[in-house]
């Protein structure tokens, strides 16, 4: 069950094709009102694809089920999709998720990762209080659908409050690991089954592909600021065309002064949710979609805000440099992000609205960060690959699931 339509990445990252020759496959395209849609300017059509229009449309379906049918869920456990795990709690007891995008902030900010850095534990960095406060309703609300309560705002703060003694931050708390969890619905996991990071999957595919820029050039990684769904979503009273106004009024005059230092181009890996079809924000700059890591790659140098791309900076070993602006303080909670990503990287934020000495501002990563974070990002050997690995965890969830089915008639 995915919020929206089905793209080139998200095949790949859930290794759908390959997952046919196994399994009787079903995408279930859940995008209706109320449920915040996954945008892709790729859809794709296959077979196994069915469209869920309605929330009646799901709970028709999820009836329809066999008992012994494995779920996944790509669904925040957030309070605006209540409702749906409401529903799905009545038709489905156990449920994967599967944290595939537990990207570079993630992974850079485990607890275990900045202790054994000593630099103390960033958690806040992933998890706001917003997301915080939402994860304790969403497990309180469920908690209450299972014993049959009615929902009650108040009582989800207390029970907020009585999550957190219980250390229930278990789907929070790891999801900077590569790995998905096969748990109850209104339980913390029951088991984690390690796949690889996506990221380092995409990195064995290309890593020895051609250039798709025969010249020099270097790399923006765009986050779509300050039009990102997710920005817009979390701060509904930016005022998005001024800052967006002078963001751009910021950024491009620096990205002159970069290509007429280095003598290459500025080339825009574009954000995935980006819509720059009608008008091009980068002046005439090439903008390219969909190809962030072979952009990385063979670039001269990457230039970029906090981002989740980070794991193809850090596999391909590329000079980069973070860039900040005062167009972000009118955005504290991408400000912070900003601040911290370069606090927990031990890199200097370039003030692109200030005079600044150009000459060395692209660096490597240090080693000693990149090293640990390469330990996280594949802990398993090459050989094995998702596809196989999915096939064989999903199979070994199955076996339990039909075991205990068995056990209980029994």
């Amino acid at each position: 069950m995915v919020p929206g339509c089905l793209s080139n990445h998200w095949e790949r990252i859930f290794c759908l094709d390959a997952l046919c020759r196994h399994f009787d496959l079903e995408y279930w395209d859940c995008e209706w009102d109320g449920i915040s849609p996954s945008t892709s300017k790729q859809p794709l059509i296959r077979s196994y694809i069915r469209i869920i229009p309605t929330l009646d449309c799901l709970k028709y379906n999820l009836a329809l089920l066999p008992k012994d049918a494995l779920v996944v869920s790509d669904f925040d456990f957030e309070t605006r999709n209540y409702s749906l795990y409401k529903l799905i709690h009545k038709y489905v007891k156990n449920i994967i998720e599967i944290d595939v995008y537990s990207y570079s902030i993630f992974l850079l900010s485990n607890p275990a990762f900045t202790t054994s850095l000593k630099r103390g534990n960033t958690f806040s960095l992933v998890v706001g209080k917003k997301v915080l406060y939402n994860f304790f309703v969403i497990r309180a609300i469920l908690k209450k659908i299972k014993h049959g309560h009615n929902y009650d705002v108040l009582d989800d703060l207390r029970s907020s409050l009585r999550l957190r003694k219980e250390n229930r931050l278990t789907r929070y708390h790891y999801a900077c690991k590569n790995l998905f969890y096969y748990t109850k619905i209104n339980t913390a996991p029951l088991s984690q089954y390690y796949i690889n990071h996506p990221d380092y999957e995409k990195f064995l595919s290309i890593r020895y592909a051609n250039r798709l820029i025969e010249s020099n050039y270097i790399v923006y990684i765009d986050q779509y600021y300050p039009k990102h769904p997710d920005i817009i979503r979390n701060n509904p009273s930016l005022d998005i065309a001024n800052i967006s106004d002078a963001f751009y009024k910021t950024i491009n005059p620096f990205f002159d002064k970069l290509e007429k230092y280095y003598n290459c181009e500025v080339i825009i890996a574009a954000h995935p949710k980006a819509q720059y079809i009608s008008e091009n924000p980068f002046g005439n700059r090439r903008i390219i979609y969909f190809k962030t890591a072979e952009l990385i790659q063979y670039a001269s140098g990457v230039c970029m805000h906090y981002s989740n791309s980070f794991s193809f900076v850090a596999l391909f070993d590329k000079p980069f440099t973070l860039l900040d602006c005062r167009a972000f303080q009118q955005c504290e909670s991408f400000e912070l992000l900003n601040y911290r990503f370069a606090k927990l990287l031990r890199k200097q934020l370039i003030k692109i609205d200030e005079e600044n000495d150009i000459s060395d501002i692209f660096s490597k990563c240090n080693r000693e960060i990149r090293d640990k974070y390469l330990s996280n990002l594949a802990d398993i050997n090459e050989t094995r690959r998702n596809p196989e690995l999915y096939k064989e965890n999903f199979l070994r969830i199955h076996d339990d699931i039909v075991k205990k089915m068995y056990d209980k008639n029994q």
